[in-house]
């Protein structure tokens, strides 16, 4: 599994379920697999090895229990996608066929006569043999074959526009089913880093019913958590405000960025602050710095000369402490001292 992006239909993000993180992780693998912008064929064959799984994050003594957990629940679930035209009510799964590797194993070493070894009247003879096939050719362990269904492939191929793409790299940190819905719905709008919706259809995607009917058990369980584990474990951050329509919250909304672009202009800020000292600029000014009463509050230290050297650290390397602290010791610099850039 090499891809690093993910990617389905809006309408797809927006649908209703409730699913386990196993059951999430057999479908991001399965996406992985395929190429979103070309039409998937109906019964298109998906082959799970271990380590798919491996690479989002599942211990690999785990792997068989879990992708059997998986495959086995997901062909249970339903689906509720909204569509321009109603509801299409449909399940993820057309086929699963969970492979037991000692079977594999006997038939891969009699490959060319596997014709033979199956009873003639064997179910999915065909499907069999492509298995095998598909076994030659992959040097890693089989450990299921499965076919989305038909309803959902529209929602999955031939993605052009209307589309939303997720990183497996982020989701593979989510340990709860809420957390990956929440970053699901902020990254179809990812251009823009602002996700507003109704609490109406938020309860509606979650399929929470009359759970957590009270705001303020739905902020606890479910918001808060999620947005929590969203900031924590990802490399975006985001924040959230939920909205009055008069007396009642009506809205929630989702602000969030990249870390990377937030450190980029930390650091541009710091920059720009920032003055590169010599060696004896920077023991004359921290030692005049220090004796400053407005940097006195910045003082832990039992001496002048203790706070000096750390006031020179960070003319050295503004970077070493939080960008506010580094502003106001450049700032003072400027303003408290006879240097002149």
């Amino acid at each position: 599994m090499s891809k690093k992006l993910i990617a389905m239909d809006n309408e797809l993000i927006r649908s209703s379920y409730v699913l386990d993180v196993s059951e999430l992780k057999l479908i991001y693998t399965a996406l992985s697999k395929l190429d979103s912008s070309k039409q998937i064929e109906p019964r298109t064959a998906i082959y799970i090895t271990k380590n798919d799984y491996v690479q989002l994050g599942t211990n690999p003594k785990n792997i068989v229990r879990e992708v059997r957990y998986a495959c086995e629940k997901l062909m249970k679930r339903t689906l509720v996608i909204n569509t321009e035209i109603g509801d299409l009510y449909t399940h993820w799964m057309h086929h699963v066929w969970l492979l037991k590797s000692d079977d594999l194993t006997d038939l891969m070493n009699n490959y060319e006569d596997a014709k033979k070894l199956l009873r003639p009247n064997i179910a999915h003879q065909k499907m069999v043999l492509d298995i095998l096939k598909e076994l030659k050719t992959c040097d890693e362990n089989l450990v299921a074959r499965i076919e989305f269904h038909d309803d959902i492939l529209p929602f999955l191929s031939a993605l052009q526009s209307h589309f939303t793409q997720l990183r497996l790299d982020d989701l593979k940190n989510l340990s709860t089913f809420y957390s990956h819905r929440f970053y699901h719905l902020m990254m179809q709008f990812n251009s823009t880093g602002v996700c507003k919706l109704s609490l109406m259809e938020l309860r509606k995607i979650l399929l929470l019913e009359d759970k957590y009917s009270q705001t303020k058990d739905l902020r606890k369980w479910v918001i808060e958590p999620a947005i929590k584990e969203i900031r924590e474990k990802t490399s975006f951050f985001i924040e959230h405000k939920l909205i009055k329509t008069g007396q009642r919250y009506t809205y929630l909304e989702l602000k969030f960025k990249q870390k990377k672009t937030i450190e980029i202009k930390k650091a541009k800020a710091i920059s720009s602050d920032a003055i590169e000292l010599s060696e004896a600029q920077i023991s004359k000014y921290s030692s005049i710095l220090s004796r400053i009463n407005d940097m006195s509050d910045l003082s832990t230290f039992p001496t002048y000369d203790a706070f000096a050297l750390w006031i020179a650290n960070i003319l050295r390397d503004p970077k070493s402490v939080r960008d506010e602290t580094a502003k106001r010791i450049f700032k003072a610099l400027r303003t408290h001292t006879d240097f002149k850039k």
